[in-house]
């Protein structure tokens, strides 16, 4: 349903008239167009080329700032049209996770993962599908085991165990 313009009814500014637009009150043109193509439409929009670092937010950044505008107001549209995007959104982009500098709004931190699981909701994390992992072990060699293999720092280890046990408890779909 297009949006129509009502020259009957309008208001006075300066005393001219100024059309006013009608909006219609049911369904919107867009969930009127396809699924298919709105699903085209999200692809467009919400689709990155790279995958999503998940970091730790800067300093002085407000804790429910988006840093995609696009998504967030996707999702702010209406219920149904904030579900297909949150769908799309999540369970076709690429997410990294990693055990880089805690705290740190440039590389992958376990800080950061541990914020996204607090703001995003379980319905949305069940949904993502890929992930990657950057993990940054300061290792050792260890001359006592063959061919001078390196050994993990037991802080590595439990890093590790710590982010294996999120994934398989929070990202349902991977």
């Amino acid at each position: 349903m297009p949006i129509q313009c009502s020259s009957t009814m309008g208001t006075s500014i300066n005393s001219k008239s100024v059309p006013v637009l009608a909006y219609p009150t049911s369904r919107s043109f867009f969930q009127s167009l396809p699924a298919e193509t709105r699903n085209s439409i999200y692809e467009l929009i919400l689709i990155h080329d790279q995958s999503i670092k998940i970091t730790s937010l800067p300093r002085g950044r407000k804790k429910n700032a988006q840093s995609n505008s696009n998504f967030l107001a996707l999702t702010l549209v209406n219920k149904a049209i904030g579900q297909e995007a949150k769908t799309t959104f999540y369970s076709r982009n690429t997410f990294i996770i990693g055990n880089g500098r805690y705290g740190s709004p440039i590389q992958v931190n376990l800080h950061g993962f541990r914020c996204f699981i607090r703001r995003v909701p379980k319905e949305c994390l069940a949904l993502i599908r890929k992930i990657h992992l950057y993990l940054f072990f300061a290792g050792f060699p260890d001359y006592r085991l063959p061919n001078s293999k390196f050994r993990m720092h037991d802080l590595d280890i439990k890093e590790l165990k710590t982010i294996a046990t999120a994934i398989i408890k929070h990202l349902k779909g991977v």
